[in-house]
């Protein structure tokens, strides 16, 4: 690669490429949660699943020890696009500062208010900015968390 490119992004980004390929099985798309996670785990070097779609959809059906499902690449690119996931990934609903807002100090409780927050809404249990809010409210007033 380094004698084709000098592109950093792209050096950095192949590897991250051949990871999430790793991951897939190519015979069942991966649930929305799993398309999600894998959106999030590799946006550092990919910013979405775009690269990974066209990446699958280049690969043969069949080849050494590998076969995938006749329909994979359109129904693994059907999913990204569905979610939103092709340019972009999920960021965060929920932040600090709607946190602190809601008279929670900055701490280690926050952070973990915004992981779990984070995890449901990858769940597919959080959908919007108003759940997360109401959630991480519940949570607060059921521990006692506050300033």
């Amino acid at each position: 690669m380094n004698r084709i490119t000098n592109e950093s992004k792209l050096l950095k980004g192949v590897p991250e490429l051949l990871r999430c390929l790793s991951v897939l099985d190519f015979e069942m798309v991966p649930s929305d949660s799993e398309m999600r996670r894998l959106g999030v785990s590799s946006q550092k070097f990919l910013g979405g699943l775009e690269p990974l779609c066209v990446l699958v959809e280049s690969l043969p059906s069949v080849g050494e020890g590998f076969a995938m499902n006749e329909n994979y690449a359109k129904e693994f690119r059907d999913a990204a696009a569905r979610l939103g996931l092709l340019q972009k990934v999920p960021e965060p609903y929920l932040t600090g500062k709607m946190l602190m807002d809601m008279g929670l100090a900055p701490g280690k409780q926050m952070g973990d208010i915004i992981k779990q927050s984070f995890e449901l809404q990858l769940d597919g249990k959080i959908t919007d900015v108003e759940e997360a809010i109401a959630w991480a409210r519940t949570r607060i007033t059921s521990t006692g968390i506050s300033r």
